[in-house]
Formats: C-alpha cells, sequence, structure tokens
C-alpha cells in the first residue's frame, strides 16, 4: 500500500512538474526572441561581430610573421608541407 502511494505521488508530481518546466521553458524561450529582436541589443551585436573581425584580423596579421604561423596560414615557402602522392605500386585511393 505505501509503495502504491508512493509510486501514485511520484507519477502525479512528475507529471505536474513536466507540465510546469514545459510553460516555464515556453516563457523562457518568449523572452529570448524579445531580447534578440532588440533593436539595441542587434546593434551592440553588430558592433561586437566588427570588433571581433578586427582583433582576429590583427592577430592573423601577427601571426603570418612568424615561421610557424606563415607555415600554419601557407604563407611561408620554407615551411610548405609536401604534396602527398600515391606511389604507383599502391591501388588509387591508399
Amino acid at each position: 500500500m505505501r509503495k502504491m502511494a508512493f509510486v501514485a505521488g511520484f507519477a502525479v508530481g512528475y507529471v505536474l512538474g513536466t507540465k510546469a518546466g514545459r510553460e516555464r521553458y515556453e516563457q523562457l524561450l518568449r523572452a529570448a526572441k524579445r531580447v534578440r529582436e532588440n533593436p539595441t541589443v542587434q546593434s551592440a551585436a553588430g558592433l561586437v561581430q566588427a570588433q571581433v573581425g578586427r582583433i582576429a584580423g590583427k592577430g592573423k596579421d601577427a601571426l603570418s610573421r612568424t615561421k610557424v604561423g606563415a607555415a600554419v596560414l601557407g604563407e611561408s615557402e620554407e615551411y610548405k608541407p609536401a604534396r602527398f602522392e600515391t606511389p604507383d605500386h599502391l591501388p588509387q585511393g591508399f
């Protein structure tokens, strides 16, 4: 009898909890959509995106001035990796 009461209580709690959880989830989605569509937020996001692009460009430029960076970026003749070619005795695809 105690076990049945526990299972019934668990089931009711689970159903009510999932319903409340879903409603809260929907509420959070609506709030996030309002924030995302706010013109001030969109403007700030554009500024952040431009700043990140500028900083990334500076980092790439600084990296390309090093031997390792030039090799990684493919801008160095000295450190260009050799192109792999399949030997004639192996079938294509190996």
